[in-house]
């Protein structure tokens, strides 16, 4: 009987830790107490009540420059000066949709700004990545062979060395695009939310958590879940330098999909199987999108060749 209950209470624990920590996922963050003593503001000499200075905002425990300061006013570059960047890393890590939803309602001041969180990160994941000894994996290069015969005998000769001229300089372009791309990480994260923000608010449309939700909220949301995909990429690229020797920070599109899904399923509380299905719909049309975008672009350079 005594072994019984002893497994008995074995198996209820992992319950009771799970239930706990649901519980603090759906919990807002607290908000520190107001101080009552009287302060006399070193900036504006204004007297208050409180944390801030009503009148010009600047802290009440505003002190003179020691070591600690300073270091902090150094890392405060990376917004690591203060609390509110490894705040949101930390919520964005376990509480991610929860999280969201709390920025959007209006709990803001206790976070980091999101754009400032994706070009921190960005530049983090740069700096290690120059950092590491190893081999960088760059992006493929786009090369196309085309065969000049069949064009020759349809278009004859002249046109078809323009045709090929324009769809060789058309590659040239794309490939600086690509290059472009990884030279400026946190801006072609930024776009890609753009993108994303376009099919993924078609299939989000009046989720029960933010009924009345804009584009432009739908791009936060995008962009917040970026940070975490961010986050999560500086593991994968400990992980496959220690592996592989290799520097490579660009996950596979698997991963991001299922902590877009993940998130999706916090922030606009669908069934999870209604937010898989909507979240590889918004993907689908996102990828789509960016083939049809090239295809265009192909098509504009050989028309502008023929001409």
């Amino acid at each position: 009987m005594e072994n019984a209950s002893i497994i008995s209470r074995l198996m209820r624990r992992p319950s009771s830790w799970w239930h706990q920590f649901r519980t603090w996922q759906r919990t807002p963050i607290s908000v520190a107490p107001l101080r009552d003593e009287q302060h006399v503001c070193l900036n504006c000499g204004d007297s208050f009540d409180g944390n801030f200075c009503p009148r010009c905002g600047q802290d009440a425990k505003t002190k003179r420059f020691t070591l600690r300061g300073a270091l902090l006013h150094m890392i405060d570059v990376w917004g690591l000066g203060t609390q509110g960047m490894l705040r949101t890393l930390w919520h964005l890590f376990w509480r991610p949709g929860y999280m969201i939803l709390d920025y959007l309602r209006g709990r803001r001041q206790s976070y980091f700004s999101p754009f400032k969180t994706v070009f921190v990160l960005a530049a983090l994941t740069f700096v290690i990545a120059q950092m590491l000894p190893g081999e960088m994996i760059h992006a493929d290069k786009v090369s196309v062979n085309i065969d000049r015969a069949p064009y020759d005998e349809k278009m004859g000769t002249a046109t078809a060395e323009k045709l090929e001229e324009g769809m060789a300089h058309g590659i040239d372009n794309l490939n600086y695009i690509i290059q472009w791309q990884e030279d400026h990480y946190a801006f072609s994260v930024i776009i890609g939310c753009l993108l994303l923000t376009l099919t993924s608010a078609m299939f989000f449309r009046r989720p029960p958590t933010l009924p009345n939700a804009t584009i432009v909220e739908h791009f936060y949301i995008n962009v917040l879940i970026n940070c975490q995909v961010l986050v999560v990429s500086l593991f994968y690229l400990f992980g496959r330098y220690a592996l592989t020797g290799t520097i490579n920070f660009s996950m596979p599109t698997g991963v991001s999909v299922i902590i877009y899904t993940l998130d999706y399923w916090q922030v606009y509380g669908h069934t999870l199987w209604g937010t898989l299905w909507r979240s590889l719909l918004s993907f689908f049309f996102y990828s789509l999108f960016m083939l049809l975008a090239i295809v265009l672009y192909f098509l504009i350079i050989g028309v502008m060749a023929a001409i």
